[in-house]
């Protein structure tokens, strides 16, 4: 019986020693680990004098913006109807020459393609003749009312001398708005130069966006022969949805960028608001102007882009975002805390973002930034990446 109870006691003891060894060796990392934590929390960057004289470091305050909530939207570059031009002919004919392809530059009155039609030499002759005999008709029209007035002759010549004259000066002035819409100048036109060939201008200078004919083929009167687009006046055509619509106003600011360049910011203004609402989508189109015109060179119709449409003004505590640094998916502010004839003395502070404007991000956690505190708003970075190279962290 009392060697038994010896065994238990024994068992005993070693498992309370057993448990006393795994509560030490759980409890250690922990500690470790938060001591690392409070180490980062509180790391401490030094930069020298001759450093910072040397380097392009900036100190300032967060300060205080005045920015508008926004409405995200999307959209594409488009050009007036008036700037955009399908180039045909108003006769049917026979593409004797055209040396057009999509990019390329042409002005207005530019010839873009040659027809041959034997119809309008046709169209031609029968102007002519029609001239000449107006001459003639209007000639014994004044004869005859000149009789009339005389009473040398009945008043039913003269009538039917008028109304000669109409009929032929009615189709003397169509046949010639005719030749006008040919590129053909009625004024100059002879018999010694009657032509088969017209000339296709385009009625506005821009760039070519696409060709629909070629040398040999017939043309029949519409037919598309070129497409041109003038791009010196672009706008952006964008699209809010229907709850959006009674926060959007002309003259709101709209900031935009094209696709996969979301770091080049572009703005512009709302200039008209469309009447109709897309019963599909139920999306409201949005016209807006570039307010650069210059920046519209290195865009072009149908471009897709990604917008915001500044709506209401609020007050937002901010900091210029290169005084941001990202490290491992957290952003940071170095803060001054001291400085000493050996040098600046900062603190790594972690901030929380919101919106961008202008150069300016929003700090949501401003709180925990003290507004008398200066901070290092410009060549921060540099200092906490690539290993802390250029100044020292403890």
């Amino acid at each position: 019986m009392k060697h038994s109870h010896f065994k238990k006691s024994t068992f005993f003891s070693l498992l309370v020693v057993a448990l006393l060894i795994t509560s030490c060796a759980n409890t250690e990392p922990e500690s470790s680990s938060d001591q690392h934590n409070h180490v980062e929390e509180n790391e401490v960057v030094e930069v020298s004098l001759a450093q910072f004289e040397a380097s392009d470091f900036v100190l300032g305050n967060i300060e205080t913006k005045k920015i508008n909530e926004a409405i995200s939207t999307n959209g594409v570059f488009e050009v007036a109807p008036e700037n955009k031009a399908v180039v045909s002919a108003f006769f049917g004919g026979f593409v004797k020459k055209i040396h057009l392809l999509p990019g390329k530059k042409v002005v207005k009155g530019q010839t873009v393609a040659v027809l041959e039609n034997p119809e309008y030499a046709k169209l031609q002759q029968e102007y002519l003749a029609v001239k000449s005999n107006l001459v003639h008709l209007k000639s014994e029209f004044e004869r005859q009312r000149n009789l009339v007035a005389d009473k040398s002759t009945a008043q039913k010549n003269a009538v039917k001398a008028e109304a000669d004259y109409n009929m032929a000066l009615s189709s003397f002035q169509s046949l010639k708005k005719q030749l006008a819409m040919m590129n053909i100048d009625p004024e100059s036109l002879t018999i010694a130069n009657i032509s088969t060939e017209i000339k296709v201008k385009t009625p506005i200078s821009g760039y070519v966006t696409s060709v629909g004919a070629e040398t040999g083929i017939y043309l029949n009167a519409q037919s598309p022969i070129v497409t041109i687009i003038n791009t010196d006046h672009m706008h952006l055509e964008l699209n809010i949805y229907e709850k959006d619509l009674q926060d959007v106003r002309i003259g709101q600011t709209i900031k935009f960028h094209v696709q996969n360049k979301i770091h080049e910011e572009h703005y512009g203004t709302v200039y008209l608001i469309n009447q109709e609402i897309d019963e599909a989508r139920r999306t409201v189109r949005i016209h807006g102007h570039v307010e650069d015109e210059h920046t519209e060179e290195i865009f072009i119709p149908g471009m897709y882009i990604e917008a915001q449409i500044f709506t209401s003004e609020k007050e937002i505590m901010a900091l210029p975002e290169e005084a941001i640094i990202n490290l491992d998916d957290e952003n940071y502010v170095l803060i001054l805390d001291s400085k000493n004839d050996h040098g600046y003395h900062f603190k790594k502070q972690k901030v929380v973002l919101g919106n961008t404007y202008k150069g300016f991000v929003e700090i949501v956690n401003a709180a925990d930034v003290s507004k008398s505190k200066k901070i290092l708003t410009k060549g921060a970075f540099g200092l906490l990446s690539d290993g802390n190279a250029g100044g020292h962290s403890h």
